[in-house]
Order: structure tokens, then C-alpha cells, then sequence
């Protein structure tokens, strides 16, 4: 934010050039953060179960890489955004249930959900190793807290939306992933997920 608020400064102090965009989180081929997308894909494909916060209606807004990089060379020297902030993200917004579901279609399989009381699901946050969901604002956002951003001002000022739907992002994601065989050189610790996993199935 003090960053953004120096720009704007420069902007109309001294008709600097700035643009901004705000990136909830980012998904896409060449994520380099792989307990991302890429952690789920895998869990998915071993068939573990998948542990879901709460009720798992908890909402979640994320951003198609390349569609991000259309975005930004629309705005890139366009007058119309100089000194001006926006929102840069997908037209969709989803569930925690539904995150997981999509995937799993796109997998191929049919998940096993387990859902996670409160209290299990913070312990969870805490403990674990990496996000238990993709999501924006990881360990800043509460987990029972909806990240939803208006993309509007970006769509009327720039004339663009983001063009790839969830699942098709997620899809050319998944064909990347699959592509370049990046399951096969993560190592990924399920330890502290499973003794979690193994808390939630004896609440049940």
C-alpha cells in the first residue's frame, strides 16, 4: 500500500507514468510454487484424501497467468490507467468444494473429501507445511474469510476481461503438468497432512 501510495504521489505530483495491478493468487503452466495447483494435482492422482476448512464454502478468487500477461500489455502505456489502481483477476470466483472438485473432473478421478472442523482446520493452518487450499492471502486471510475482487473498473478502463474460465485455465494447467512430468520430481512431505487427515477421520 505505501508503495502505491508513493506512485500515485509521482503520478500527479510529476505525471509519472504508473500503473498498477493487484494479483490475488496465480495459477498457470510454469508455476514455479509448486504447492500451488501442482500439490493437488498430485495429491489427486495418488488418491489421498483431500482435506476441505470448515463446510468448504469458504470463496476463493484466483488469476489465469496468461491471461494476466494479456491484461498487463493492454494497460502497459495506456494514458487511460496512469494513476489509477485495479484489480486483476479471473470473472470466477469458486468454493473450496468446488476448487477441488474441478480439479479432481480434470484429474480424472473422484475425490475423497474430508471436511475439517474449525478448530482442526486452524491447527491445520498452523501446522502444515503448505496452504491447505490455493487461495489468496495465505497465512494473512483467516481461512473462513471470502477473497472476492471486482475486476470492473479494469474491464471499463482498459476494455479487456480475463478470457479462460477456471476449468479451462486449470485444464491447460493440468496438460503443462502433466507435459513436463512435474509430479514426478516433487517431493512432497504428507506427513503432518496425514496425522491431520487422521485427526479429522476420528472426528467423524
Amino acid at each position: 500500500m505505501l508503495c502505491e501510495q508513493y506512485l500515485i504521489a509521482q503520478y500527479r505530483e510529476h505525471g509519472f507514468p504508473v500503473s498498477i495491478t493487484r494479483y490475488p493468487m496465480v495459477y498457470g503452466p510454469r508455476n514455479s510454487t509448486p504447492v500451488r495447483e501442482a500439490l493437488m494435482f498430485k495429491r489427486l492422482q495418488e488418491k489421498r484424501p483431500v482435506l476441505i476448512p470448515g463446510d468448504g464454502a469458504t470463496l476463493s478468487h484466483l488469476s489465469y497467468v496468461f491471461d494476466q500477461a494479456t491484461a498487463a500489455c493492454a494497460m502497459m502505456l495506456n494514458p487511460r490507467t496512469f494513476g489509477q489502481a485495479y484489480n486483476m483477476a479471473g470473472r470466477e470466483y469458486h468454493s473450496d468444494e468446488i476448487y477441488v472438485d474441478v480439479l479432481a473432473d480434470i484429474v480424472g478421478v473422484t475425490p475423497e473429501k474430508v471436511y475439517m472442523s474449525p478448530d482442526l482446520a486452524d491447527e491445520a493452518y498452523r501446522t502444515m507445511p503448505y496452504p491447505v487450499m490455493q487461495r489468496h492471502g495465505v497465512g494473512l486471510v483467516d481461512w473462513r474469510e471470502s477473497s472476492v475482487f471486482s475486476t470492473r473498473k479494469f474491464e471499463e478502463h482498459v476494455g479487456y476481461a480475463q478470457e479462460h474460465t477456471f476449468r479451462a485455465g486449470m485444464a491447460e494447467t493440468f496438460e503443462w503438468y502433466m507435459r513436463e512430468r512435474i509430479g514426478e520430481h516433487m517431493t512432497t512431505d504428507f506427513s503432518r497432512e496425514e496425522a491431520i487427515l487422521a485427526k479429522a477421520l476420528t472426528s467423524r
